[in-house]
């Protein structure tokens, strides 16, 4: 009987030749090692392929039509076909060298990682199971989430996106937009988002009454004047530094724990409320 899975991970190895007659394999690890090829061209059975921190620079999958877990994050890919992969439901292949990466025909993914990367554009619109996106550290210039209805954690920090509209996400839960050129941020209709990263933007104002369930808020570093967290009673963390605060209101907010106002032109500061307080960060004010 052939075996269906094989665990090389960790093994110092520079070649894994002679795979190719595990046709069976349906399971293969032969992540952090030391890999300048891999030819799973004959291994048509394979469902999962683990084959990160490698020193991959190309990887033909194109006969692996029955692959659903990919990980090949951490080598040295310049280009990714996925296209013949449809039953794909998760791609991790972050810190490569992509320039371009196409999902549409992935409609199973529910998990893409494709962060560090050059990518400047990206499309998630057949993604309709997407659960998870980040898309970190590249250079995206524009990111259209409205048909990914199910997503509940997006990292889209560190890019050049000047616009972001979460109107249709409402399953939402955990977005980083962290350090993009936003001058606007509408999270109306995101009512079970838990932690907004949004500082390093352009913010002049952030609404955030529907958003009751928030735990951590960071928005530092934007062009805030005002911050009304009334409606935010189980906000435990709080980021808003370097702002244009002239005063915050923190008397609904008695789980909070940490607060970080500094650099703003607060003349006054009441946390008689706060009394689950254990750091608190108010210099330059």
């Amino acid at each position: 009987k052939q075996a269906t899975e094989i665990n090389v991970s960790y093994k110092g190895i520079s070649d894994l030749t002679g795979v190719e007659y595990f046709t069976a394999l349906q399971a293969l690890n032969c992540g952090a090692n030391s890999l300048t090829t891999l030819d799973v061209r004959q291994n048509t059975a394979l469902q999962e392929l683990h084959c990160y921190d490698n020193n991959l620079t190309e990887l033909d999958l194109s006969q692996n039509t029955k692959l659903q877990v990919l990980f090949c994050e951490s080598n040295n890919l310049t280009k990714l076909d996925v296209s013949q992969n449809i039953e794909l439901q998760k791609i991790s292949c972050f810190n490569n060298n992509l320039t371009e990466l196409d999902v549409r025909q992935n409609t199973a993914l529910d998990g893409l990682y494709c962060s560090y990367n050059n990518l400047t554009a990206l499309d998630v619109r057949q993604n309709t199971a997407l659960q998870e996106l980040h898309c970190y550290n590249n250079n995206l210039t524009e990111l259209d989430v409205s048909q990914n209805s199910e997503l509940q954690t997006l990292y889209c920090d560190n890019n050049n996106l000047t616009k972001l509209d979460l109107s249709q996400n409402t399953a939402l839960q955990w977005l980083n937009c962290y350090n993009n050129n936003l001058t606007e941020l509408d999270l109306s209709q995101d009512t079970a988002l838990q932690t907004l990263s949004c500082g390093n933007n352009n913010l002049t104002e952030l609404d955030l009454r529907q958003n009751t369930a928030l735990q951590t808020l960071s928005c530092d570093n934007n062009n805030l004047t005002e911050l009304d967290l009334s409606q935010n009673t189980a906000l435990q963390a709080l980021y808003c530094d370097e702002n244009n605060l002239t005063a915050l209101d923190l008397s609904q907010n008695t789980a909070l724990q940490e607060l970080h106002c500094s650099n703003n032109n607060l003349t006054k500061l009441d946390l008689s409320q706060n009394t689950a307080l254990q750091a608190l960060y108010c210099d330059e004010n």
